[in-house]
């Protein structure tokens, strides 16, 4: 009997999924018509259990296996207070935002957060602005889920599969299926990896945890700290579930809210996200990071993110190459929104508005395959360069994108006094304060805090002592939701 050894375990397992999301892909390149609509946002026809999926699968991440499982093994129970925190808001704010979005992206055709901004200010700077701001919001995000492939790959395989090849292969892959099948692809991809990687966590982990640690009694009385509120600190803890709380607001989860069949979709989404994000998420990363500070003890820094694969790569080295597809799974799930949506800020926002103002949808959508193959290739050798802790690197260039992006959402969706300077203001002081705070925490702040609060100044500042919209720009937005959410003419 031949014996196989693990690295090789490891790849055939991988390939194997990684075949699966081709074939996914393939069938999505077969539905999709080669138009900037069916291409980025899938003919806005996703229903109501593959949005929930795709936006779980694209929301949790390489961050949330790995990052977050390494923070809750680090911090402990502070930790996952503030996770659930933010895994309860999130829904909530899709709820309240994600209707209003929808109603304007049907009515008038958005495909990105700058047509919208743009659009109702009557400000090609916004529109600019914004989709910069999203740009460098989603460069470290994307560069995370190939941090984490690579390192999965390295250590499940004792480094037999380096970094740099592990995390090639599995780029190599995304960009096949995201140039080929558009959004499609991306959002049936989605629903096989969040249902692997959730079911992941609940069927394998969470019983052997329990099982090798002896349950979080046996955990408290060997590590007392580990279940110890407290420990996390406060301005940590407040930038975290501003971010995440709000992320409906970054690019590749604001553009699922134009992706649906009907804004009954997104509330029976949202109602679904509650469930899996608040529980079957936050509770599985919880438990398999702080019952793992007794199987696997003393891991510091980026050892700690790597805790699930050097779990599986001691106690079952042949099952640790399920773990690192689950580990995958997470990562292209969120990696390959992020591409797309990218890719739809550039050619959208950029290329069609400045540079060919008469592209065909076939040239505009052809364009942006070509930006998803160079995005690609970007995040690649970025990934290269960087192997801070995924949870700072993560949230810290997503504060960047809510902090600026919170304020003209709010007079889009909400509020129409504030007008064309007061929008972009907030936009500009809120994603600078908090890029200017990106790796420092002035008095002990996370930077989503500190773009919260200077662009908050800014933005309410000028919104009352500068012009608000023209009242037709007004009737167009807010008079629409009144009448489709109020039913008042």
């Amino acid at each position: 009997m031949v014996e196989i050894s693990v690295p090789l375990m490891v790849l055939i397992v991988v390939t194997v999924y990684i075949i699966a999301t081709l074939v996914i892909g393939y069938y999505g390149y077969k539905r999709t018509k080669l138009t900037p609509v069916d291409y980025f946002l899938g003919g806005r026809e996703l229903g109501t259990f593959v949005l929930a999926m795709t936006f779980i699968a694209t929301y949790a991440s390489m961050w949330t296996f790995m990052g977050a499982v390494g923070a809750n093994y680090r911090i402990g129970i502070s930790f996952h207070q503030c996770m659930i925190t933010w895994n309860t808001l999130w829904p909530l704010m899709l709820l309240v935002m994600g209707t209003r979005m929808w109603i304007l992206g049907k009515k008038y055709g958005y495909l990105t957060p700058s047509d919208m901004f743009s659009d109702y200010y009557d400000s090609k700077a916004i529109g600019v602005i914004a989709s910069i701001i999203g740009l460098i919001a989603l460069v470290p995000y994307m560069a995370i889920q190939l941090m984490g492939a690579g390192l999965a790959f390295e250590a499940a395989t004792g480094g037999a599969i380096p970094y740099w090849a592990g995390s090639l292969y599995v780029v190599i892959a995304i960009g096949i299926y995201t140039f080929i099948g558009g959004l499609r692809a991306v959002a049936w991809t989605d629903v096989l990896q969040g249902i692997f990687f959730l079911g992941f966590l609940w069927a394998i982990m969470i019983p052997w945890v329990f099982s090798l640690s002896g349950g979080p009694a046996a955990v408290a009385a060997a590590n007392p700290s580990i279940f110890q509120a407290g420990r996390y600190a406060y301005g940590q803890w407040l930038g975290f579930v501003l971010t995440w709380g709000l992320s409906p607001l970054l690019p590749h989860m604001l553009q699922r809210c134009f992706m649906a069949k009907s804004p009954k979709v997104i509330l029976k989404s949202a109602a679904l996200l509650f469930i899996l994000s608040a529980w079957i998420q936050s509770v599985s990363v919880a438990l398999t990071g702080s019952l793992g500070t007794v199987i696997i003890p003393g891991l510091k820094g980026v050892a700690a993110d790597q805790f699930i694969v050097m779990f599986m790569a001691k106690y079952s080295p042949i099952m640790g190459a399920v773990i690192v597809a689950g580990a995958l799974a997470a990562g292209m799930s969120t990696l390959d929104s992020q591409l797309l949506s990218s890719s739809s800020l550039l050619t959208r926002d950029l290329y069609v508005k400045y540079v060919r103002p008469k592209a065909s949808e076939l040239e505009e959508a052809r364009i942006g395959q070509i930006f998803v193959l160079v995005i690609t290739a970007l995040m690649w050798v970025l990934s290269l360069y960087s192997l801070a802790p995924l949870v700072v690197l993560g949230t810290a260039g997503a504060a960047i994108c809510v902090a600026g992006y919170f304020f003209p959402a709010i007079g889009c969706l909400f509020w129409p006094r504030p007008g064309k300077i007061a929008a972009l203001g907030g936009l500009l002081a809120g994603g600078a304060a908090a890029l200017a705070t990106f790796w420092t925490m002035p008095f002990g702040f996370h930077n989503a805090v500190w773009g919260f609060v200077v662009g908050g100044i800014v933005f309410l500042a000028l919104a009352f002592v500068t012009p608000p919209p023209s009242p037709e720009k007004q009737r167009k937005f807010h008079g629409l939701f009144s009448k489709a959410i109020y039913g008042i003419e």
